[in-house]
């Protein structure tokens, strides 16, 4: 999923303006185990008396905000380190928790830096990988997840070549612009004795990709690419057919955990 647009300290150090935006209906879950903090969008402005509330979904009840340690229905706010976080008692743990406050601006946790370094490559630096002139700029490649959504384990079809069939489905997976290449190893096999041609290929979004087989009856990986893929949100299947309608074409989708992309 991507991240959420960040934004600097809402205040103007030279005019001393006060630029921090209402923020409403923020809703948060509280861990069910110790410690009960949760991490606000932005960082709440401290102000006397408060702005902030903080509303029991869950419990349905208006929380109360104290400067110490909260008891049953009440929350503690850091200001003095500014790091959005808020308290809990464990009364609340589990709860969801709306929000309404004054935000100033985001904290740039480790937690962000270190999806970013999974999108583009830990062995990524500015200095060795990217030439800084919008035209030469080197290729980064990341790895998304799959999640399958429809289709569990072993899926065959027998349908003639080249009728392709979806054998399974996934959720949908960004897509940056610039991709030039997605590449994904599919597990299959021909059933029976062989004798066979087992196809798959893969289709993202509109884009189809240029097929893999095999003639054996045991289960191998292949790849399969396809080649400068629409960039957005796009849906992800796994299509298969056989070269003879009497025989099947296996999928292993258990063997399919993740695909790269490259840019």
């Amino acid at each position: 999923m991507p991240l959420s647009i960040k934004y600097d300290y809402r205040f103007d150090p030279f005019t001393e303006a006060d630029q921090a935006i209402d923020i409403s209906s923020e809703e948060k879950a509280v861990p069910s185990n110790t410690p009960y903090y949760v991490n606000l969008e932005e960082v709440p402005r401290q102000d006397s008396p408060s702005l902030i509330t903080a509303y029991d979904v869950t419990g349905g009840l208006t929380l109360s905000e104290i400067s110490g340690t909260p008891a049953t229905g009440e929350f503690n706010v850091d200001y003095k380190y500014q790091t959005g976080k808020v308290r809990f008692n464990a009364a609340q743990a589990g709860n969801t928790i709306r929000f309404d406050y004054k935000g100033t601006g985001h904290i740039i946790a480790g937690t962000f830096i270190n999806i970013l370094s999974d999108w583009i490559g830990k062995s990524y630096t500015v200095e060795n990988d990217h030439d800084h002139d919008g035209v030469n700029s080197k290729k980064i490649g990341f790895t998304d997840n799959l999640y399958r959504t429809g289709g569990d384990g072993e899926q065959s079809t027998s349908s003639v070549y080249d009728t392709f069939v979806t054998l399974l489905t996934y959720e949908k997976i960004y897509i940056p612009p610039g991709t030039t290449l997605l590449s994904v190893y599919i597990s299959i096999k021909v059933g029976g004795a062989g004798g066979t041609t087992g196809y798959v290929r893969l289709k993202v979004g509109s884009d189809v990709g240029a097929y893999a087989y095999t003639s054996v009856n045991t289960y191998s990986e292949h790849l399969v690419t396809i080649e400068n893929p629409d960039s957005g949100w796009q849906s992800v299947i796994i299509e298969g057919a056989n070269s003879n309608g009497a025989q099947s074409t296996f999928v292993n989708g258990d063997n399919i955990s993740n695909m790269v992309a490259t840019k």
